[in-house]
This record gives C-alpha cells, sequence and structure tokens, in this order.
C-alpha cells in the first residue's frame, strides 16, 4: 500500500484542533519553546508542510523542544528511542536532471520521505552536553560596559534569539548553549548574537517613525539552538 503523507499531516491538524474544541489556537502558538523544527544531526531547519505536520505533533503530543531525528541519528548521538514511541514523517523532495545521448535532459522529481521522533520521545539526550558545554559563557568586561550604557531589557530565556519591538524587549537563549564554531569561539558567538539583537534595539530608538509605519520587522531573528 502506498503511503499518504500528505493525509497524514492533514489527519494529524485536524487531531490538533479536535484536542481543543472551541479554542482556535495555532499549533505552532503551542509548541514550548516555539521554535522552528530543526534536525538533530545537521542542525538545519525543515521547511514547507514538515514545518506544520512537526508543530502540529509537538502540540498534540506535547513535546516542548522542535529537535527531531531518525532513529539511526538518535542513536549516534548516543540517545535511544523509548520504546513504543511512534514515528512522524518529513518529506524530502528534490528535482533531478539526468543527460541522455540525444543531448535533451530529462528532469524528473523525486520524493521520499523519513520517520523521525521528537527529543522528547528519545533517552540520554542532553542538548546542553552536545552542544560541548554546561556553564555559562566568559564575561567580556568591555563588551557588558557597551551594553550596560544601552540600558535595553535582556533576558535569557528557551532557544532563540530575537528582538520585540513591541515589549521592546530582547530575549537570548542562555548563554550554556552557545558552542564553538568555524568563525569563533562560543564567547565570541554569544556576544557576536546579542550585538545583533541590541541593533535593532537601536534601530527602534533611532527610526521610531519607521516602527510606527510598520516598516520595521526587526524582531524575530533566528538562530540555530544548540
Amino acid at each position: 500500500m502506498t503511503r499518504d503523507i500528505y493525509a497524514e499531516v492533514t489527519n494529524a491538524l485536524v487531531a490538533s484542533i479536535e484536542s481543543a474544541p472551541g479554542r482556535p489556537i495555532m499549533p505552532w502558538n503551542r509548541t514550548g519553546t516555539n521554535e522552528v523544527p530543526s534536525n538533530i544531526a545537521s542542525g538545519a531547519e525543515y521547511s514547507g508542510v514538515n514545518i506544520i505536520n512537526l508543530w502540529v505533533t509537538a502540540r498534540v503530543h506535547g513535546f516542548t523542544t522542535g529537535t527531531w531525528g531518525t532513529f539511526r541519528q538518535w542513536r549516534e548521538k548516543g540517545a535511544s528511542v523509548q520504546k513504543g514511541q511512534k514515528s512522524s514523517a518529513v518529506i524530502f523532495y528534490k528535482q533531478v536532471t539526468r543527460e541522455r545521448t540525444d543531448d535533451e535532459n530529462e528532469t524528473y522529481g523525486v520524493l521520499k520521505y523519513f520517520n523521525v521522533f521528537n527529543a522528547g520521545q528519545v533517552d540520554g539526550y542532553d542538548p546542553l552536553t552536545l552542544a560541548g558545554s554546561n556553564e555559562p559563557v566568559e564575561r567580556i568586561a568591555v563588551i557588558d560596559a557597551v551594553i550596560a550604557k544601552a540600558d535595553a531589557d535582556i533576558r535569557e530565556a528557551g532557544a532563540q534569539a530575537y528582538y520585540s519591538p513591541t515589549d521592546d524587549q530582547i530575549t537570548m537563549p542562555e548563554s550554556q548553549r552557545f558552542f564553538d564554531t568555524a568563525s569563533g569561539t562560543r564567547n565570541e558567538n554569544y556576544y557576536a548574537v546579542l550585538l545583533h539583537e541590541l541593533t535593532h534595539n537601536a534601530e527602534l530608538r533611532i527610526m521610531p517613525h519607521l516602527f510606527r509605519r510598520g516598516l520595521v520587522s526587526c524582531g524575530f531573528c533566528r538562530f540555530p539552538a544548540a
């Protein structure tokens, strides 16, 4: 029997709506951290219908994280899928061009699906440990002094980095979530993100007329979570 992935997504959405009758709340506003679903192995965010599917699944089952992976990917991270857990489908589509001998290339679409599990369905997964550190970043006094002069409302919570012009507030991931990359240390990465959000805070103060006109959409710049 051919698996109808799109029917599964539709059924999951219906199940989410029926789980809270009379309350027209979109499921992606109820996933705890509200983060875009991402893959545990690559860190890449899912796209298209996969976002809706995984958001809906998280809403129905009460998952509080947006991290997903296949059975093998979780095993490679030292985690194990709990017995009896049901997977969710993600769809992969791309166009492939095949060269032909008659000098006319043939292009066709390839559709595949993979079964993934949420971090809430596995044992042995600690996102902070996998990121490489459980310790807060080391403070850099000279940068902290500059930030203090901005007198911005900065809070650490969850796994997202964004500036909310409505609340005039910067939200940062917990500093222990940051890790070293090819372009910088975890300390440098933390401050790079914080200063980036601080520029949005300054933008609103310098050009408030843009915000009043609805021309500033500076909030909600997202960065991959550890």
